[in-house]
């Protein structure tokens, strides 16, 4: 796996090995084995983390990642796997991580801040208002429609969908989902939970919580809205020491929500 982080400014590798080591840090069984300065590919410096823990799967993984900075990037690359597994193919392992090359070609050029607006979509039927220096950004996995964020990633604002059975109240639907939340976000912490109403009138049910998601220790207002057969899920995010001074823009994208 290879993850990419922006920032607004330069990277510093022993911060970034320092925030990434922060969040390890949560992960339920996490054991470092081993650490310190590599180098790896065409001589790219680095810091190697080799470890085992819970890696938001539920189960225990081995995992060796590098941590590199490149000008405003700060890149993750790694592989993580069953124990046994790794162990046998260390050698495979070794290759891969080796691999990785920074382009000499490319520049990294920050996304122009546009002056917010209004995203609209026909298939899902509904809309959706961003701030200015906010942008969308289109989500791959099935269900997740869009994220809005500004440039530097936080705080953000993701839709996705999911089907429900015909007859789902939010009255039932809210409560169970924010115990469900618990099997599937590490160190889960329930705020709050209740029925609320949006800017428009359309009814539906918020959840305040904290917890591990993706690896990020996050901060989240998780709001649900049920039209006939279908759920949806607007989550406005941010770190936990930065939530409240976050949360005026968080909910002012999540109440404009509509049902077109």
């Amino acid at each position: 796996m290879v993850s990419v982080e922006y920032k607004t400014e330069e990277v510093i590798l022993a911060d970034l090995v320092s925030e990434g080591k922060e969040y390890m840090e949560l992960m339920p069984q996490l054991e470092l084995t081993s650490e310190g300065d590599v180098t790896i590919g065409e001589g790219i410096s680095g810091y190697e983390i080799v470890g085992t823990g819970d890696l938001e799967t539920g189960k225990v993984e081995k995992f060796r990642f590098v941590v590199l900075a490149s000008g405003k990037q700060g890149l993750w690359v790694g592989v993580r796997g069953k124990p046994a597994d790794f162990d046998q193919q260390e050698q495979l392992i070794d290759t891969i991580v080796n691999s990785f090359k920074l382009l000499a070609t490319y520049t990294f050029v920050p996304p122009t801040p546009t002056e917010g607006g209004t995203y609209t979509s026909a298939e899902h039927g509904f809309s959706i208002s961003y701030p200015a220096g906010w942008m969308e950004f289109p989500m791959g996995l099935h269900g997740e429609v869009m994220s809005f964020a500004p440039t530097e990633g936080l705080p953000s604002v993701t839709v996705s969908i999911s089907p429900v059975g015909e007859g789902t109240t939010l009255a039932e639907f809210g409560p169970q989902f924010s115990q469900d939340l618990s099997q599937y976000v590490g160190n889960y912490e329930l705020f709050s939970h209740s029925e609320i109403t949006l800017d428009d009138g359309t009814p539906a049910y918020e959840i305040v919580f904290s917890g591990i998601m993706e690896g990020y220790n996050l901060k989240c207002n998780y709001v649900i809205v049920i039209r006939e057969t279908t759920a949806f899920f607007i989550m406005g995010y941010s770190m936990p020491a930065r939530f409240e001074q976050d949360k005026a823009t968080i909910d002012e994208v999540i109440q404009s929500f509509h049902l077109e």
